[in-house]
């Protein structure tokens, strides 16, 4: 499953750009770096979840298929994981994957406007590269309890919104918010419960219309 989806996100970002650029139908593609950064937990856990500091950089395209909608996708590098207390016990779980997710565009105003706000919705894949568990407790007698770890690879939706302001002629900027929740258990915790993983990110994307 990983080396599928592995192959899927490098097949996709060397192959969209320069075909997007070429199909019929498409007025702009635009390609650029992105970053964001947030917090992340996970529910249904024993425990008071607390704020996990995540972030997340990659490379972000898009292409408009009108002046108002757009299609898109990223490839990111991102930290996530979960942080709690239980029972007097601090268990911390960083995971880092490799994330693809692939939106669709709602942009408001015209093509010509210097600030365009707007909305995006679509899912997200994502494989694991690794991750770090750690579980202390301030009573020396009592053992800590192992921490739960991530599954191999997780699928979810994201959506949010943002504005994107016009810096030049060719070039672009995005600020936005995102929310993603993932639609499969990301955690095997052997209660019967669906733990599922949630990012709230503050994002930001640099776009160069690259198509003429």
């Amino acid at each position: 499953m990983k080396k599928i989806l592995l192959l899927a996100a490098g097949i996709f970002m060397t192959g969209l750009t320069p075909l997007t650029a070429q199909v019929r139908g498409f007025r702009d593609v635009l390609i650029g770096p992105t970053i964001g950064f947030g917090d992340s937990w996970v529910n249904k856990l024993s425990g008071t979840e607390k704020i996990m500091p995540t972030g997340y950089a990659g490379i972000n395209v898009m292409a408009f298929s009108s002046q108002y909608f757009a299609w898109g996708g990223s490839l990111t590098y991102s930290s996530e994981g979960y942080r709690l207390m239980d029972k007097g016990t601090k268990e911390t779980v960083m995971s880092q994957y490799i994330r693809m997710p692939l939106q669709g565009y709602f942009f408001m105003g015209d093509r010509y406007s210097t600030i365009r706000p707007y909305i995006h919705f679509g899912p997200s894949f994502a494989v694991l590269v690794t991750q770090i568990g750690t579980a202390t407790n301030s009573n020396t007698e009592i053992k800590p309890a192992t921490p739960l770890m991530f599954n191999n690879y997780d699928v979810g939706l994201n959506t949010g919104g943002g504005v994107n302001m016009k810096l030049g002629r060719l070039t672009s900027l995005n600020l936005g918010m995102d929310y993603y929740k993932s639609v499969i258990g990301v955690i095997d915790d052997h209660n019967a419960n669906t733990n599922l993983s949630h990012n709230i990110d503050i994002t930001a994307a640099l776009l160069v219309r690259i198509s003429r």
